[in-house]
């Protein structure tokens, strides 16, 4: 019979959701202002490379060439959407300009891919951290500085912030990386609606849609059978809910009914705060195998198992 993961009791879904939340505040305490506080610097050095210049390239005199030297480069060309109220994202910028954000557009005169650029930027400008483009003056030292600090908070808590939004990516990557440590080979994605259209044995995909419910990561065991993991970050334990029950739980039956349950290993691997009863319930109930990011050795253990 076809080795299945283990079922967890109810104490030793406690212990792991201990130890899971525990490493969330460590991860949501001195890692994110470390984090921050390293960001804000590395914003600090962009910014004081262009609002210095915000006066020659959004005041009468346009300087097209200083425009386009900060568009060419990644970290000044963010850096300057961030002078905006609110930040303006790269792809508004160019729609709403109607300009392509390249130095050969800018530098064409006769385009006005430039002049749009200035204006559009002009006339979204912060007023409280930028006062001197609106009043058409020079910048006093002070008023630099003040709005260099202010403006790389602001890009430094929104990349911090980010980084957060894709907890559940980088958890894909690391269930990734272990599947590969362990001789599987990544092949290319395509959706699954019979065993036929499974990848091979010793494979893995990303991102996959079975039998119309999207994996995470589908792999393709030693034995033919598919595991179907989900990568769930959580927040809280309402937020559990949603991520274990009401989405993995919602998909299981499907993949269990229409691939057969002999053929299928549903499982979720875990990170963040979650509620004992939420994952007792996917597990005992939905067929849900559990893992936890903290020991991903017993995914690797249970995959090893099974030649």
């Amino acid at each position: 019979m076809a080795l299945r993961p283990k079922r967890w009791n109810k104490d030793e879904l406690t212990a792991d959701i201990g130890t899971a939340k525990d490493e969330f505040r460590a991860d949501r305490t001195k890692a994110p202002r470390d984090l921050y506080l390293k960001y804000v610097a590395s914003a600090r050095i962009d910014l004081g490379a262009v609002v210095p210049q915000l006066t020659e390239i959004l005041g009468k005199k346009l300087d097209l060439e200083a425009l386009a030297k900060i568009i060419a480069r990644d970290e000044h060309r963010r850096a300057l959407l961030y002078t905006a109220a609110p930040p303006i994202s790269q792809d508004d910028l160019k729609t709403v300009a109607k300009a392509k954000l390249s130095r050969k557009a800018i530098l064409d005169a006769k385009g006005g891919d430039g002049a749009r650029i200035a204006a559009i930027l002009k006339s979204h400008i912060d007023p409280e951290r930028f006062p001197w483009i609106e009043k058409n003056r020079a910048a006093t030292k002070d008023e630099v500085r003040d709005a260099i600090m202010a403006t790389a908070a602001m890009l430094a808590a929104q990349r911090v912030q980010t980084i957060r939004r894709n907890a559940a990516k980088l958890l894909e990557e690391t269930v990734k990386e272990e599947l590969v440590a362990l001789g599987f080979k990544e092949v290319p994605r395509k959706p699954i609606t019979t065993m036929g259209h499974a990848p091979p044995p010793g494979s893995f995909m990303g991102e996959t849609k079975v039998v119309g419910h999207r994996a995470d990561v589908v792999v393709r065991l030693p034995d033919q059978r598919l595991l179907l993991i989900e990568c769930k970050v959580s927040n809280s334990e309402v937020n559990s809910f949603k991520r274990v029950v009401a989405d993995t739980g919602g998909k299981a039956p499907s993949w269990y009914r229409d691939l057969g349950a002999a053929n299928v290993v549903a499982c979720a691997v875990l990170k963040g705060v979650f509620k004992k009863d939420n994952l007792l319930h996917v597990q005992d109930d939905k067929d849900v195998y559990i893992f936890w990011s903290h020991r991903l050795e017993d995914m690797a253990n249970y995959i090893g198992r099974n030649p």
